[in-house]
C-alpha cells in the first residue's frame, strides 16, 4: 500500500540493503490537486504507470484519505517553523541533491561511558565552491538528529563546516568527496540517526539515515566493535576532530562501502570488548569468512589472533591482520569475523561489506 518493497525468509541482509540503496538512489515525486469531496473519509485510490510501457513496474502509494491530508496541513500550521534542512531530514526518502552516506558504531571510553562514532561520506561533485585568496572554499551545514527506540529525540547537532582547497586539489576533492567524523556520548541502547547536509552556496541538500546500537559493557558479554578495512596495513590513527583541510578527502568509497581494486591486499582491524588476554585458561580464537550474496566463497580455519594488544581506550582488545585470498572477482562482498573463547564458551560476530572493482 505504501509502495515499499519487503524481503522475506532470509538472514543475508547485505544484498538486500544494497538493493534498497540502489532502488532509493533515484526516485520521482508527483503532485496534483485532489478534487474536493463531500466525504473526506472516503478512500481514494491512486494508480501510477509509465505511458506506453506496460512492462515497467511503478512502486508508489496506492491510496490515501483526504481527511488525513487536511489534518496534516492544520497541524503543520500550528507548529514552530523549522528549517528547510530539518524538513528534508524528516522525509521518509533520502534527498540526493548531495550524495550523503552515514555509518555509526560505538566506541568505549570506559566501562561506564560509551560513544557513537558517526562517519559521514559526502560526495564532492554536488558542492559549489567559491574562489577567495588563491583557494577554493565550500561552506556546509551539518545537522544530526538522534532518536531512541521509542522515537524520543535525545540529541540534536547543527554546525557549520568550511572546506578549504588549493587549486590543484579541487578535481580530487570533487571526485572522491569528503569524510567527516563525529563522536557523540550516548547511554546504552538502540538509536535511529538522521543526518542532513546543506551547501550554503547553492542551497542543495542531501540526507541519510543510519542506526547505532550502544551495548552495555558492564554486563561482561564478548562484544565486537566495528571492523575497518584498508588497502594496506592500518597506519597511525589520524586526528578525530572534523578537519577543514584537504587531509579529510577520502580515497575510495562507493555508496558508503570501502572500495578495493582487484588483486589488492585487504587488511582489517577491529576492537573486541570484554575479551580475555591470550592465556592457556581461556584461549581466544578467530575465524574469517567472505560471502558474496548468500554464498560463502572463502573460509579461513580458526586461528589465534596474532599479537593482540589493548586498544587506545585501554579496555578493548585490538585485532588486526590481512585477508589471505589474493584475488576476488568484482562485486559486493561481505567479510564476517567470528571470535570465541574456550573456557567461557562466548562468541561474538561482526561483518562489513566492501566492493571489489576492476
Amino acid at each position: 500500500e505504501t509502495g515499499g518493497d519487503a524481503f522475506y525468509n532470509t538472514n543475508d541482509l547485505a544484498p538486500r540493503v544494497q538493493k534498497m540503496l540502489a532502488d532509493n538512489q533515484i526516485y520521482y515525486e508527483l503532485a496534483y490537486y485532489p478534487p474536493q469531496d463531500k466525504d473526506p473519509r472516503k478512500l481514494r485510490r491512486i494508480t501510477v504507470s509509465v505511458k506506453d510501457h506496460t512492462d515497467y513496474v511503478v512502486r508508489a502509494q496506492k491510496s490515501y484519505l483526504l481527511s488525513e491530508l487536511q489534518a496534516s496541513d492544520s497541524s503543520a500550521q500550528e507548529q514552530v517553523p523549522i528549517s528547510a534542512l530539518q524538513k528534508a531530514m524528516s522525509r521518509p526518502l533520502p534527498l540526493t541533491e548531495i550524495g550523503v552516506t552515514a555509518l555509526a558504531d560505538f566506541m568505549a571510553r570506559d566501562k561506564n561511558q560509551a560513544e557513537v562514532d558517526l562517519q559521514l561520506q559526502i560526495q564532492g561533485e554536488g558542492l559549489r565552491y567559491r574562489w577567495q585568496k588563491q583557494n577554493f572554499f565550500s561552506d556546509l551545514e551539518l545537522a544530526v538528529n538522534i532518536y531512541n527506540l521509542s522515537g524520543k529525540p535525545v540529541q540534536t547537532l547543527d554546525e557549520k563546516v568550511q572546506v578549504k582547497l588549493a587549486p590543484e586539489q579541487l578535481d580530487l576533492a570533487s571526485s572522491r568527496g569528503y569524510r567527516f567524523n563525529k563522536r557523540i556520548a550516548l547511554a546504552s541502547g538502540l538509536y535511529h540517526i538522521r543526518i542532513g547536509v546543506r551547501d550554503l552556496q547553492s542551497q542543495r541538500m542531501g540526507t541519510a539515515v543510519t542506526w547505532a546500537e550502544v551495548p552495555d559493557l558492564k554486563k561482561g558479554r564478548l562484544i565486537f566493535s566495528k571492523i575497518s578495512l584498508y588497502d594496506a596495513p592500518p597506519q597511525t590513527e589520524k586526528a578525530e576532530a572534523v578537519s577543514q583541510t584537504p587531509g579529510n578527502i577520502e580515497p575510495r568509497e562507493v555508496n558508503g562501502l570501502p572500495l578495493f581494486k582487484q588483486g589488492e591486499n585487504v587488511a582489517y582491524s577491529c576492537i573486541l570488548y570484554n575479551a580475555p588476554l591470550q592465556n592457556a585458561d581461556d584461549e581466544l580464537k578467530m575465524q574469517l569468512e567472505i560471502f558474496q550474496g548468500e554464498r560463502r566463497i572463502y573460509q579461513e580455519p580458526w586461528f589465534l589472533p596474532q599479537s593482540p594488544r589493548r586498544a587506545k581506550d585501554k579496555i578493548g582488545l585490538e585485532l588486526s591482520g590481512q585477508l589471505r585470498p589474493e584475488t576476488l572477482r568484482t562485486g559486493v562482498f561481505e567479510l564476517r569475523a567470528t571470535v570465541k573463547t574456550a573456557k567461557s564458551a562466548q562468541t561474538a560476530q561482526r561483518s562489513i561489506s566492501f566492493v571489489v572493482a576492476p
